[in-house]
């Protein structure tokens, strides 16, 4: 590829990249398909460039980090002199990858425990370091993965956050799911100057417990007041400010299943119990397992105690039939959820085709060699440039998750997309196919409330700068 010049970067690009400089700790909220990778890498180049970058550490999804980043590096001229070294796979090959001598590092987050531990010794109470820790630098592609302050990754990447100069975290997601993960988030970012060093003080300010769900509910306000606070550190851009385009159009599909198959449903529903036509039991433990099998049986299938599927109906599968007809030849991407799902896809679709590690089949599809393109939210939810294949996406299963709902579809609806996006969602009528489209709508005013929070706060902020 002939890499592209500097002076190809969008104005904003531009500005974000100058933000992220002028604000060590900060993170860019930027809508799918604005190029937040370029972004970062126009920082590091230019880090590289005036002699202040010793070493970066990138941090993101397996498929970003294997593929995105050094596609992204090797596409622009100001950044193709950068060097990297990729920190996955096999053990050998990350202790071979890290030994070697280069300007960024990069790791997906499962491996983020294991490299901190290179450089920490968490056996001593408080862990001390092995050896001194080398990047100046992190950046957390899709920060959100770091949202849950409990998990291992959180705790080993918090050891280390005073010892880089810089931290940056990206996500066109952060509050997907609500607030409750904007403390840890933070935390990285600030090292808890804004919420605290602890997430009790954090709950106990801006929300309260349930003490009969045990669930944490934020307090009326919070949301404008934790906005407020991160403010500062945070640029937001939206795609409709920057990259004027159609929005995608989304199209409810819905199949309905017949007078015995919603009877089997609403009994299930109602005793968390039935037989099934075939003869074997399914039962739901509690009520999250329930509502999972009842989406389940709202694709056509579900599985019993020993993970093996049973045949429900296969009226998605026709849904999906006619879309494709409809399509004349219109490569269409799925999102499937569950693996029963797939295999049922595969059986009725045999030209449809799954991402490989390689790469392979995504180039294909970009290409528009892939007639049908199966995709789990899990793998292909984040970083992949899938714009070029297709402008069709078809949910077969609903996600119960709002960001990997978004990021999926921001996979074609992104920078580079020359078509109307259509979003269609295959949806059981009176199940719990419903209920998840309502859902998702609900979690989505969250976050745009968020994001429009955000603009409130920073324009404010630039008058008071401009007045003063």
């Amino acid at each position: 590829m002939t890499p592209r010049l500097a002076s190809a970067l969008h104005l904003y690009q531009t500005q974000a990249a100058g933000f992220l400089y002028d604000n060590p700790g900060s993170a860019l909220f930027a809508d799918l398909g604005l190029g937040k990778t370029a972004v970062s890498l126009t920082l590091l180049a230019r880090l590289k460039a005036e002699g202040s970058l010793g070493r970066a550490l990138v941090i993101g999804p397996l498929r970003v980090v294997n593929e995105t980043w050094p596609d992204e590096i090797a596409a622009w001229r100001h950044t193709a002199g950068l060097t990297y070294s990729v920190l996955t796979g096999a053990l050998s090959s990350r202790q071979t990858a890290l030994a070697q001598t280069a300007d960024v590092h990069l790791v997906n987050r499962e491996q983020v425990v294991w490299l901190v531990e290179q450089y920490v010794d968490f056996s001593k109470k408080p862990p001390r370091l092995r050896r001194p820790w080398p990047y100046d630098v992190i950046v957390v592609d899709e920060l959100t993965g770091f949202g849950d302050h409990a998990s291992q990754r959180f705790k080993a990447l918090r050891a280390v956050r005073k010892m880089a100069k810089r931290f940056h975290g990206l996500t066109a997601t952060p509050a997907a799911e609500g607030y409750a993960k904007m403390f840890a988030m933070t935390y990285l970012l600030d090292g808890g100057e804004r919420f605290g060093k602890g997430i009790t003080r954090f709950r106990e300010a801006y929300f309260d417990l349930n003490p009969y769900t045990h669930q944490w509910k934020i307090k009326p306000g919070s949301d404008q007041e934790i906005t407020r606070r991160v403010s500062d550190i945070v640029l937001l851009l939206r795609a409709e400010d920057h990259l004027p385009r159609e929005k995608p159009t989304f199209i409810d599909r819905r199949v309905h299943l017949t007078a015995a198959q919603m009877t089997l449903y609403k009994s299930f529903q109602r005793d968390f119990y039935a037989a099934l036509p075939d003869g074997a039991e399914i039962e739901a433990v509690h009520a999250a397992a329930l509502g999972n099998k009842l989406l389940q049986l709202a694709s056509g299938a579900v599985y019993d105690a020993e993970r093996k599927t049973h045949f429900i109906h296969d009226h998605k599968t026709e849904a999906l039939t006619e879309l494709v007809e409809e399509a004349q030849g219109e490569p269409i991407m799925v999102a499937y959820w569950f693996k029963s799902s797939l295999e049922r896809l595969k059986k009725a679709f045999p030209k449809a085709q799954t991402l490989d590690d390689k790469g392979v089949v995504l180039k294909r599809w970009n290409e528009r060699k892939v007639p049908l393109l199966l995709v789990h939210p899990q793998s292909a939810g984040h970083g992949l440039n899938l714009q070029y294949g297709g402008s069709v996406l078809a949910w077969f299963d609903l996600p119960m998750s709002l960001e990997l709902y978004l990021q999926t579809i921001g996979r074609i609806d992104r920078q580079g997309q020359t078509h109307p996006v259509r979003v269609y969602h295959l949806v059981a009528a009176d199940t719990d196919d419903e209920m998840a489209v309502e859902r998702l709508a609900r979690k989505e005013s969250v976050q745009a409330g968020f994001f429009e929070r955000i603009r409130k706060w920073k324009a404010e902020h630039e008058q008071k700068r401009r007045t003063a």
